[in-house]
């Protein structure tokens, strides 16, 4: 049985994953508040000094504070795995409600996917990554980007790394909800692509019943064929469904058509009130949604051999400091 310490250990080192970067009980304690837990910088450092023990975090230097071993890493990804049910749709609604950009004045933070990936691929991904916006098959097409041992955000990007900023779907849940709509997120999945035109659902993974974004998944998976998409017309990008009242289509179609004119495209279709949508049915007084996944253009990377790691939903991230996807060429 879980214990109060087994909760707190495990926030703790999750905290330090997600920061990839050392840092101080004081951090570390107004980090785990998201997690329910509310402890003060002593008591934080007592249970470091447990996870020191274990082997799961290092003492780098009271001024540096802490980082997370291999060994938590592992802790972090393995241990209590049903206290991390429901973690993706309770990020979804963390950051929708965070989120605080302005589509009248373009100006505000958006949710950003993180991804990683080895410096000497740099000018061979560009090729790939641009090819997928270029087709619209990811959010929009802005991105952001990382040095080799800089910041993203608030992402440390390893040495002889860089990072490459999407712009993540849930962005289109907080847009909505400024707006006044609520969005249900239910799932991510596989969408089939025919003749450029969404098809089918082959594949979904709900996200309140999932520790990991759906997409991460499946490019993992090696079960994308997003740049076959992008080249041919036909493949499986990632893409989630989401519910909204009914009484809201109208307004959607116009955040829709707004979200096209200023380079956030991600909504592939809007459903009927109460009607299935790519035989994915919807509750009564409700509508459908289809958003495209954002880190779809590092999928169709890693389907061409060139290693990546994606973090989904990483940070919120100030829309101004975004650019144009072909802007990326200059980094090469």
């Amino acid at each position: 049985m879980e214990t109060k310490a087994d909760r707190i250990i495990i926030a703790i080192l999750r905290t330090l994953q997600d920061i990839q970067k050392p840092v101080g009980a004081t951090v570390i304690g107004k980090k785990i508040q998201s997690f329910g837990i509310e402890l003060s910088p002593r008591t934080v450092r007592y249970y470091l000094a447990i996870t020191d023990n274990a082997g799961f975090t290092k003492n780098i230097g009271n001024k540096r504070g802490r980082v997370i071993t291999p060994e938590g890493e592992k802790e972090a990804n393995n241990a209590f795995v049903m206290n991390k049910i429901g973690l993706v749709a309770s990020k979804i609604d963390e950051f929708s409600y965070k989120m605080n950009f302005s589509v009248s004045k373009l100006t505000g933070n958006i949710v950003l996917n993180i991804s990683i990936i080895n410096l000497p691929d740099l000018k061979n991904a560009l090729k790939y990554i641009s090819h997928v916006f270029h087709k619209g098959l990811g959010m929009g097409h802005y991105v952001a980007f990382g040095k080799s041992a800089g910041q993203l955000g608030d992402f440390h990007i390893p040495a002889g790394k860089i990072a490459i900023g999407t712009v993540c779907s849930v962005t289109i849940n907080g847009i909505f909800l400024k707006a006044g709509i609520p969005v249900s997120s239910r799932f991510g999945g596989l969408l089939e692509i025919r003749n450029g035109q969404p098809g089918r659902f082959t594949e979904i993974i709900e996200y309140s019943g999932s520790t990991l974004d759906p997409l991460e998944i499946f490019i993992k998976g090696h079960m994308t064929s997003v740049s076959q998409a992008a080249e041919t017309g036909n493949g499986l990008i990632g893409a989630g469904f989401r519910e909204i009242p009914a009484a809201a289509i109208p307004e959607a179609i116009k955040i829709k058509k707004r979200l096209m004119k200023i380079g956030l495209g991600g909504i592939l279709s809007i459903g009927d009130p109460g009607q299935a949508l790519l035989d994915i049915p919807v509750s009564e007084g409700r509508a459908a949604m289809i958003v495209v996944g954002g880190i779809n253009p590092l999928a169709a990377c890693e389907e061409n051999g060139i290693e990546t790691h994606n973090l989904a939903m990483k940070t919120l991230f100030e829309f101004k400091t975004l650019f144009p996807f072909s802007e990326l060429e200059k980094y090469i």
